[in-house]
């Protein structure tokens, strides 16, 4: 199986959490997140990421709850490099 890099958007409260989930689909990305990292919260939207792109996220955001503001510096981030 091939393990992809998802980036999941969930709606908590009245912010966003976005959870960088490696899963070898969207579904067991989805549950993984949902069981494991994301507080009471609904699902909005998934992407997978390409491999070049999911090589260059830092190994400490994956599998965690990133705010708004961590999610946009991680897009910097990452377009900067392109």
């Amino acid at each position: 199986m091939c393990v992809v890099l998802y980036w999941l958007t969930y709606r908590v409260n009245d912010d966003l959490c976005v959870v960088l989930q490696p899963a070898d689909s969207l579904i067991a990305a989805k549950l993984t997140a949902a069981t494991r990292t994301v507080p009471e919260g609904t699902f909005a939207e998934a992407h997978p990421l390409d491999a070049k792109t999911a090589k260059r996220v830092p190994k400490h955001l994956i599998g965690h709850c990133l705010t708004h503001k961590q999610a946009l510096d991680l897009i910097k981030r990452l377009d900067s490099r392109r």
